[in-house]
């Protein structure tokens, strides 16, 4: 090469004369490097690299530019996706000591762990290492229709018509035997009294007609009145069971709404003997019906004569007080409100007292830690510690090592990157890193115009140069609150007239229940549910929201045909007001999560 260097001083020489001509390329009057034609480059990209004046370079494939000379690519989210980073160089990362995925620094299981896609983990899951059941190589719980099982076997996803009970997918049946004394809808025994859904002898429920009531478990034909209906007619025309305080009657009368300290027994507004007080109800709490009660439950809880108040569903009563303990949270506990424990603001488990993470911290299993990874940052990690990865000493995302940028770059979206070298007009239809105009198609490098490449999130891809959401991610869903109408009586004992609601959540061919939160038409849950990939989430899903009676068959307050949209999963929570069947349902809110392994 200097062979050659020298040939081309001596023609340019020898071209220019004694005149003064242009300069000519070298150490003298380059600071990056000479092209073939004699020009000085900058000496700072693949295709021209180097400095001091020396002839240009160009990096092989895998290198890049760095101080004018061609280096490997530093091992990085970039370049490691599969694997993980140890002393600059990739790995397979599934090595106990070096164990790790998505470009983060290789890891050492302890002695009494294996590494598992990744992960270090207590032994391959199994019947030695986990009580519940195993899905892709992780124990859950088993307790989850998505996930069902127990003993260290195989996850079962229980189908639509079925329920986890004790570790195996037990069928739920509707039909004439189980449910005699009413009608079957959707698989659940319904009293078969109501318009909507009417019918027995554990028949399929059917919606009457226009002008029709449901007479006797029948549809029949003629206007609400003493003939068609043994409750109450409301003022929409229609049959009502009369028996609460807001449509109370009998004998097909119009429904009355009964005044403040009343109830509706036998279709009559009656009013309530009010004899607990805070003068002789001092250890205890006042039913609506005048008792005093002990107040040390979660369905009446209160002390010196106050209200009795059903706590949450995360709560117990402690000296009648509804608060979050070790037994009634598993997340954490943030004065009385029961925290899911995963956020770095309010981060614990077993019901202990939320921590708020330290700056580089991240929350993993309920304990505030340095481990960084792609499943615990969405900046990039220097050693273990998260970074927001957009500074030029440490610039990275999704979890991958941080990189330093080269002089004369900047730090955009995670990828290092020179505007002055590759930008909009040197690279129209693909997307810059470390100078380099790429196709703009890779999940680690996504993006168009020129703009600085994206790495995308552990739940999205590449799609047409722009990062979103992956069909097949999982994520989990969690039921927040509900909302119904606190003016309809759901019970008949005056003393317990509010609905004891649990929430039915069906994606795909899974179905599953909530626990039930009694005495409350303003439930607060925060219960993980299921866990379901973008594409079902998207999809048609169905919610029905339950007021369990006890001995008797449940009531359908209200059932939402949806579905959940790919903002609602970004943004992190979805709100469904006023669903299709069931005027008294308000709200139903559910919290989403991306799965992380």
């Amino acid at each position: 090469m200097r062979s050659t260097a020298a040939l081309l001083v001596t023609i340019v020489i020898g071209g220019c004369g004694d005149g003064g001509g242009a300069e000519v390329c070298g150490p003298a009057t380059c600071s990056g490097c000479c092209t073939a034609s004699g020009k000085c480059a900058a000496g700072k990209t693949t295709t021209s690299c180097g400095l001091d004046g020396a002839e240009c370079e160009s990096c092989a494939a895998g290198e890049h530019c760095t101080e004018g000379a061609c280096t490997r690519e530093p091992c990085s989210p970039l370049t490691c996706a599969n694997g993980c980073c140890r002393a600059g160089e990739c790995l397979p990362g599934d090595a106990n000591d070096a164990c790790g995925r998505g470009g983060g620094t290789c890891l050492g299981c302890a002695t009494d762990e294996s590494c598992t896609a990744g992960v270090c983990s207590r032994g391959a899951c199994g019947p030695d290492t986990c009580d519940g059941c195993c899905l892709q190589g992780v124990c859950f719980p088993g307790t989850s229709a998505a996930a069902c099982g127990k003993g260290g076997g195989a996850c079962a996803n229980c189908p639509s018509d079925a329920t986890c009970a004790a570790g195996s997918c037990e069928k739920t049946v509707c039909d004439p035997k189980s449910c005699p004394t009413g009608c079957c809808w959707s698989g659940a025994c319904m009293p078969g009294n109501n318009p909507a859904v009417c019918g027995k002898g554990g028949a399929a429920c059917v919606a009457c007609a226009t002008g029709q009531q449901c007479v006797s478990q029948s549809c029949q034909s003629g206007a609400c009145g003493p003939g068609t209906c043994k409750g109450c007619c409301d003022k929409n025309g229609s049959c009502a069971a009369g028996a609460s305080e807001s449509g109370c009657g009998t004998g097909g009368a119009a429904c009355q709404t009964c005044n403040a300290g009343q109830a509706c027994k036998s279709g009559s507004c009656t009013t309530i003997p009010q004899t607990c007080s805070p003068q002789n109800c001092t250890s205890g709490c006042c039913e609506a019906g005048g008792k005093c009660n002990p107040g040390n439950t979660i369905l009446a809880c209160g002390v010196g004569g106050s209200i009795c108040l059903p706590c949450a569903s995360s709560q117990a009563c402690v000296s009648g007080k509804c608060t979050c303990t070790a037994s009634s949270c598993s997340g954490c506990c943030e004065g009385d409100q029961c925290k899911t424990g995963t956020s770095t603001t309010a981060c614990g488990k077993a019901g202990a007292a939320c921590k708020k993470c330290q700056s580089g911290e991240s929350c993993s299993q309920g304990a505030c830690t340095t481990l960084c990874s792609p499943a615990t940052c969405t900046g990039c990690c220097a050693g273990n510690v998260c970074k927001p990865g957009t500074d030029v000493a440490a610039c990275g995302k999704a979890g991958g090592a941080c990189q330093t940028c080269s002089s004369g770059q900047t730090c955009q979206s995670g990828t290092c990157n020179s505007a002055a070298t590759c930008n909009a007009t040197t690279c129209p239809s693909g997307c810059c890193k470390n100078n380099a105009c790429q196709t703009g198609a890779s999940d680690l490098a996504c993006g168009s115009a020129g703009a600085a490449c994206a790495v995308c999130p552990i739940e999205k891809i590449c799609v047409s140069q722009k990062c979103a959401l992956d069909p097949d991610w999982l994520w989990d869903v969690t039921l927040i609150r509900v909302e119904v109408d606190p003016a309809t009586a759901w019970d008949v004992a005056p003393t317990d007239p509010k609905p004891d609601i649990f929430v039915e959540l069906t994606v795909g061919a899974k179905t599953k229940a909530s626990k039930v939160v009694y005495n409350n038409a303003s439930p607060l849950f925060n219960e993980y549910l299921l866990s379901d990939s973008m594409k079902n989430l998207t999809g048609t899903i169905t919610i029905r929201v339950w007021d369990s009676d006890t001995g008797d068959p449940n009531d359908l307050i209200g059932e939402c045909v949806d579905t959940f949209y790919a903002t609602e999963l970004e943004a992190g929570s979805a709100q469904l007001y006023y669903c299709d069947i069931g005027t008294e349902l308000i709200l139903v809110e559910f919290a989403f999560e991306p799965w992380m392994f």
